[in-house]
């Protein structure tokens, strides 16, 4: 959503990190580590109760936006599924995306339509082309709001009701949890892979998941 029209910025002592773009934007708060993005009007953060909204001068989310939270999350006591349970139940709401020069996947995380995918897939495009695991096209997706810092971005697909998916916390997955990786490898079609959880890594602060499931360019994005 918009191009950058400064450098990233920290603040200091909060450590808190914030992009201006030309549309909105992106800002994290450090203590938190919430991704929040805003056009100015209405405000988008992605966390572990979901994807919260709301419309408020402040920056962080009110305790009204998480009462009224998009999504759910996975309890931590929900039974174990096959994988072929779990693509079953997912793979309406895991999308291929596509802009001019590349493409990848995302998924979404809400009823209405919201849509997270990496940053970079988008690649500064504004608008962007998306297909669901039927072939169906909706050729000019907005791309709301992008958080560079996070390599998030959020999109919007326009329907009354979509299949969406629940946020889980890895936290609570131990070295050796069952992995299930969809998304459009090679720019092809949907393609299952599994793996395990087999290291977490922490780079700058940011933890990230290691896996042995198979990853190809285009999987970016998705879950």
């Amino acid at each position: 959503m918009g191009e950058p029209i400064e450098c990233d910025h920290v603040e200091w002592p909060s450590r808190d990190l914030h992009q201006q773009t030309t549309a909105g934007l992106a800002y994290v708060r450090f203590s938190t580590g919430i991704p929040t993005f805003t056009d100015g009007a209405t405000h988008w953060a992605l966390t572990f109760e979901g994807l919260v909204t709301w419309t408020d001068l402040s920056i962080d989310p009110p305790s009204s936006a998480f009462s009224q939270a998009a999504t759910q999350t996975v309890p931590t006591s929900s039974p174990r599924q096959s994988v072929a349970e779990i693509v079953a139940q997912t793979r309406d709401a895991v999308l291929f995306v596509a802009t001019e020069e590349q493409c990848g996947t995302a998924f979404i995380v809400t009823q209405d339509g919201y849509a997270i995918t990496n940053e970079h897939v988008i690649g500064g495009a504004r608008i962007v082309r998306v297909w669901d695991s039927d072939g169906l096209e909706y050729p000019t997706v907005p791309v709301v709001a992008i958080d560079e810092a996070n390599d998030l971005a959020l999109l919007k697909l326009s329907g009354p009701s979509f299949t969406h998916l629940l946020f889980g916390d890895s936290a609570f997955e131990p070295l050796g949890s069952e992995l299930v990786v969809l998304g459009y490898p090679l720019c092809g079609s949907l393609t299952v892979t599994t793996g395990v959880l087999s290291a977490r890594q922490i780079v700058s602060g940011t933890e990230f998941i290691q896996t042995d499931a198979t990853v190809n360019g285009g999987n970016s994005g998705g879950p």
